[in-house]
């Protein structure tokens, strides 16, 4: 559909006209002892099946004398150890950073793709992307040892991680690797996605999740995997947590990315589970639909009525963001508008600390008016 012409589910209004959005809340962490986030953007993701799903690709299996004390999958460990026993650690298993560069200095050499891929994302989940010397010294490493492996022969699920662990550590590795890697995905989606049977090494949910956030992280726009992970994602959303879209909407929002039946797809689905949404997934969802310049009406209907009954659990931040991109975006809801004014009034002294105060006000300010 062309970006001009008119749907029926998206209104029309004044600043309906798209312009690239200025950058905003880039330095927005993840605060675990919080288990919130700073701001609106997400910086880290916890892990729920990549690094726990079956690796395939392992070296050779060792008889069950040589394996029975160790446990797990994924071994790292050289036979000169064996004299002094001691439980193996799993690559997923490391949760320092020092833990991670001995494995990775001591091992990268065994290990396949998988092993590399999965290197790459724990030291980008564990280090980020304020690493030191040390640190870089082993993303050159990891970066030599990915160069020798054939990409048409990487599992599906690697080359993702491959992204995403880039994006987290904002590292975009030299010789058109990224490119080249972007290039295998888009090429592996588009087959999986005409094929008629679905196959294993097809990419879950979470790989295309990995995969927009790393490139959102990174600002590496590669248009080619951008489109078919936008043509792929509508047929599967039921697939995907509410997590997974609300990320995958806000990494669009960050890279300015805006696919017109992506977003009509979302703005339509998403009404109907926004129970399964935390405050701060409806937050940012709302947001990345102001920064994408995107008035879907079912969209903005379903949230305006669905938060009164939930702004006891949006933090300031959440309410600053939301008002103020709904106001933003011109939608009035009168019984959103009134059930955010009253509730605003009971929490100005915490609006206040937080200095988002002045903000709300001027949101509610705007959406009085409409």
């Amino acid at each position: 559909m062309q970006e001009n012409q008119q749907d029926a589910r998206v209104d029309p209004y004044s600043g309906n006209s798209w312009q690239e959005p200025p950058p905003v809340y880039s330095n927005s962490v993840w605060d675990e002892t919080r288990r919130t986030y700073s701001d609106s953007v997400w910086e880290a993701q916890e892990e729920v099946e990549e690094d726990g799903e079956e690796i395939t690709d392992l070296p050779k299996a060792r008889s069950w004398k040589e394996i029975k004390w160790e446990g797990g999958t994924w071994q790292t460990f050289s036979p000169s150890e064996r004299k002094n026993p001691r439980p193996v650690r799993r690559l997923k298993d490391s949760k320092e950073v020092e833990d991670l560069l001995k494995q990775i200095k001591g091992h990268l050499k065994n290990w396949p793709a998988t092993g590399v891929a999965m290197g790459f994302l724990r030291l980008g989940k564990i280090a980020g992307h304020a690493g030191g010397r040390e640190v870089q010294e082993a993303l050159s490493q990891l970066t030599e040892a990915t160069r020798k492996f054939r990409l048409e022969e990487v599992r599906t699920r690697d080359l993702a991680r491959f992204i995403e662990a880039w994006g987290l550590l904002r590292f975009t590795p030299k010789g058109g690797l990224m490119k080249n890697v972007c290039d295998t995905l888009e090429k592996r989606l588009k087959l999986s996605r005409n094929a008629s049977e679905p196959s294993s090494n097809d990419l879950n949910p979470s790989g295309m999740t990995g995969a927009i956030f790393g490139l959102s992280l990174s600002g590496y726009k590669h248009e080619g995997l951008l489109n078919i992970l936008c043509e792929t994602v509508p047929d599967r959303m039921f697939e995907f947590s509410s997590l997974e879209l609300a990320k995958m909407l806000y990494s669009f929002a960050r890279m300015n990315y805006r696919h017109r039946e992506y977003l009509l797809a979302m703005g339509d689905h998403v009404p109907h589970r926004l129970k399964e949404f935390s405050a701060q997934e409806i937050s940012n969802s709302v947001y990345a639909m102001w920064l994408l310049k995107f008035r879907h009406r079912k969209f903005l209907t379903g949230v305006c009525e669905h938060i009164p009954q939930r702004l006891s659990e949006f933090n300031a931040q959440n309410i600053a963001n939301t008002a103020y991109a709904i106001g933003k975006l011109e939608f009035k809801h009168d019984n959103f508008i009134r059930a955010i004014s009253l509730h605003v009034a009971t929490r100005v002294r915490e609006l206040n600390k937080e200095k988002s105060v002045a903000n709300v006000l001027r949101s509610l300010k705007t959406l009085q008016s409409l």
